[in-house]
């Protein structure tokens, strides 16, 4: 998740939160604004730094000087400029301008800036008497001030955050990023990996116009593919990007039906960059399930109820209220010559989203799951807990019936994979630069998986979470969590030892491995000490979600396994159907290199 994210809107402190932000207090901000681009500037020059530049106010208040006067808003985005000084990513570059920057405020501690309730990247900025308003950088390269401006600018009256989705999840579905660097993705010696990965990565940038981004990359797989003449569907070639004069999501929804239409119309589904949709039909369809549940999230996130004053409650229902009537504007925008189902149970009865109840995990297959939340270190630390090299006699064998029983996983054909040269193993210990990645890792260290097994072992926690991202199950729709609860689907239910009203949303999947299910919470609350009955958003936090994960490995998957660099073995184990086994197997080599 994005710093960006975390803090924005102000939720997270209560000091702006008297403050209406109406187009005159984004004019007063501005004016401040300067004055502090001057100080800053002059602080830089002392320190031998180029000076940056104030950009444009993005998000809603980019419209500020054409709105009514009583318009309110719910932050201030502002573009900062200024150079890239040493190669890295897009996030590192912002993080080095949002560091100085808040060293200048703690250094110098302007009058006009509120230091102690400021946040790296988020001043809090005194423009009256009792006034304050959170301004939210977003840093850009002046060679990426076009497309970062275009980037994060909405349509006029649409809420950001669906704006920015309609990029974001389409990178997702592609396994790039669409964020302020361009369009990218990452390769290894040549090679596509996904692009959470880390170390010894090559970003490559597809594309970084605004105006093209979208048929830039359809040209881009297409000729992957060895497409010679690419063929464009008129709706791709009337929808090719977004254009900053005149922005329209309506124009991105079509856009990503062009893209879909154009593909399938070049033959590119099924292989490839692709590989993973069928048709058009099943890549919007997809598209739509992700980005629907994506938005429910944040309408449900718990940072707007951070609001304290009743001003600010109500703008919080408010902007909540506004999340809720833009999606189903886009959604009617989506449905537009295509019928799609309301809660997507086709969706659902494909098998992309029914979830393999083996501990309740819900493999890759569908979107069905959230963002992370950000990892705050325990006041009170879970021990590793001690263990044999067998299973523990009160971890119970892992239920492997699917959610949706008519449909059953379908029998694939004996897999093999490429061998994989064993390693001289250190058994050194290993350290991750993703923080939940790490606190796994060390937990797995300290209870004994070490070398290959370990490699093996992060590899499937990786792919489990969907790169570490998805801690906690999302639901596709208002009566998502229905078909694990006791009223509505018994049958399931009582597999999962759900015997309460509200159990289904209650024990959902959580963790690395999507522990599901009053019983399996229950076998973990005893194996690990832990109360996860009275208290299972803890499955989520990190350090115990990666106790939960340890305890599942020893008691299920090492004991039937003989070879651990046999990633087909260890995956039957975890997913009988072998489901994402290539994507384990990538992660697996990856994770080899550091038991080198």
């Amino acid at each position: 998740m994005r710093l960006h994210h975390l803090f924005e809107g102000g939720w997270t402190t209560t000091v702006t939160q008297n403050t209406v932000i109406t187009p005159a207090v984004v004019r007063s901000s501005l004016g401040v604004m300067n004055q502090f681009v001057r100080e800053f500037n002059g602080y830089l020059k002392a320190k031998g730094l180029p000076e940056v530049k104030m950009g444009r106010p993005t998000g809603s208040s980019a419209y500020h000087a054409v709105d009514d006067p009583d318009k309110i808003y719910g932050d201030i985005d502002l573009q900062m400029i200024a150079p890239q000084l040493e190669p890295g990513s897009q996030s590192a570059y912002g993080g080095f301008w949002n560091k100085l920057a808040h060293s200048f405020i703690m250094e110098t501690m302007p009058d006009y800036v509120d230091a102690t309730e400021s946040k790296i990247g988020h001043p809090i900025l005194k423009i009256g008497a009792d006034q304050f308003v959170q301004i939210d950088f977003m840093w850009h390269t002046p060679e990426l001030s076009d497309w970062g401006a275009a980037r994060v600018t909405p349509e006029r009256g649409v809420k950001g955050l669906l704006f920015g989705k309609m990029f974001s999840v389409f990178g997702e579905m592609l396994n790039m990023s669409i964020q302020h660097a361009g369009v990218q993705y990452k390769t290894v010696n040549g090679e596509r990996v996904p692009f959470s990965k880390q170390k010894g990565v090559e970003i490559n940038t597809v594309s970084s116009n605004p105006k093209t981004y979208i048929v830039d990359i359809l040209r881009w797989i297409a000729v992957r593919q060895g497409v010679k003449r690419v063929k464009i569907d008129p709706m791709l070639a009337q929808n090719s990007g977004t254009d900053i004069n005149d922005v329209r999501i309506q124009r991105l929804v079509r856009g990503v039906k062009g893209f879909a239409a154009s593909a399938e119309a070049n033959g590119l589904f099924g292989q490839g960059d692709l590989a993973n949709y069928s048709s058009a039909d099943d890549f919007i369809t997809r598209f739509v399930q992700q980005y629907r549940a994506e938005a429910e999230e944040e309408m449900a996130s718990a940072k707007r109820d951070k609001a304290s004053t009743p001003s600010a409650i109500a703008r919080a229902e408010a902007d909540r209220e506004k999340i809720r009537t833009g999606l189903d504007t886009v959604m009617g925008y989506f449905r537009e010559g295509i019928e799609l189902e309301e809660d997507w149970p086709k969706w659902f009865a494909t098998g992309l989203g029914a979830a393999a109840v083996a501990t309740g995990m819900a493999h890759r297959q569908g979107p069905a799951y959230d963002k992370p939340q950000p990892y705050v270190a325990p006041v009170a630390q879970v021990a590793p807990a001690q263990r044999s090299q067998t299973a523990p006699a009160q971890v119970p064998q892992a239920k492997t019936t699917s959610v949706a029983k008519s449909v059953e996983p379908e029998k694939p054909a004996a897999k093999t994979l490429p061998p994989v040269e064993k390693p001289v193993v250190k058994n050194k210990t290993i350290k991750l630069e993703n923080p939940k990645a790490n606190v796994l890792a060390q937990r797995a260290q300290k209870s004994g998986i070490k070398g290959i097994e370990l490699a093996q072992f992060l590899a499937q926690m990786e792919h489990e979470s969907w790169d570490f991202k998805k801690m906690k199950e999302v639901p596709q729709g208002k009566d998502y969590f229905k078909r694990y609860d006791p009223k509505h689907a018994p049958k399931t239910a009582q597999k999962l030892g759900n015997v309460k009203a509200g159990d289904g949303e209650r024990f959902r999947g959580r963790g690395f491995i999507q522990l599901t299910g009053r019983d399996n919470y229950r076998a973990a609350s005893q194996a690990l000490g832990i109360d996860l009955i009275k208290n299972p958003d803890l499955a989520a936090r990190p350090d115990i979600a990666a106790e939960i994960a340890i305890w599942y490995w020893f008691g299920r998957v090492r004991p039937g396994v003989m070879d651990f660099a046999n990633t087909v073995a260890v995956t039957k184990r975890i997913n009988p159907a072998l489901a994402g086994i290539e994507d384990r197997h990538e992660n697996f080599k990856y994770y080899l290199k550091y038991m080198r």
